[in-house]
């Protein structure tokens, strides 16, 4: 399995993540530069022309670009956010 793993505005694929993922299939994980363009899912899909995805994965803004790639090629996707509370202190 091919999954496509799009990370968050400022963010990476950790390698605990990686671990995890990989024990499902290769992963594909860019690294996105999200501040002049935050939808750029062609460009995405353009830096891997000849693979062919089974699933997409994508974090807070890479969640956007996921759904959107997901729609393009015609296969799911898993769209997550992580919300951090301050504790105020």
């Amino acid at each position: 399995m091919k999954i496509l793993y799009l990370h968050g505005l400022n963010s990476k694929l950790s390698d605990e993540k990686r671990e995890v993922l990989e024990e499902y299939g290769q992963v594909f994980a860019p690294d996105i530069d999200y501040s002049d363009k935050h939808f750029q899912p062609d460009l995405i899909l353009k830096e891997f022309p000849n693979t062919e995805f089974n699933e997409v994965m994508g974090s807070s803004m890479g969640a956007l670009n996921a759904y959107a790639i997901s729609e393009i090629i015609g296969r799911s996707a898993l769209l997550f956010n992580q919300l951090r509370l301050n504790s105020g202190k």
